[in-house]
């Protein structure tokens, strides 16, 4: 898993203290990463991923249980489950804030 700082953030990894600074991205096993994530709250996140190996697109959004999902091959069934949209939005991302599953 990959972890992205947002903010300042101090990790204890194998033993070792270290200062996590804000845009930088470690990589952990998941156990660590869930760890981490669950310590330091909102001061990171699971790291931007590239593109949709299904669809292609770099469009995602976290949810509010912090799940990084594709936009596109998934979009929310709500916007109040959206923590927040990461990635450059194309003609296939859905709109933002909006119910998709009562439009299909």
């Amino acid at each position: 898993m990959m972890i992205q700082a947002l903010s300042l953030v101090v990790v204890r990894l194998g033993g070792q203290v270290r200062p996590l600074k804000a845009g930088e991205i470690l990589t952990l096993s998941d156990a660590q990463g869930w760890k981490l994530k669950t310590k330091a709250g909102n001061k990171v996140r699971q790291a931007p991923l590239g593109p949709c190996f299904s669809c292609g697109s770099a469009r995602r959004w976290i949810s509010i249980y912090s799940a990084t999902v594709c936009a596109v091959c998934h979009p929310p069934v709500d916007g109040g489950l959206v923590k927040e949209w990461s990635g450059e939005r194309d003609k296939r991302s859905p709109a933002e804030g909006r119910n998709h599953r009562a439009e299909s």
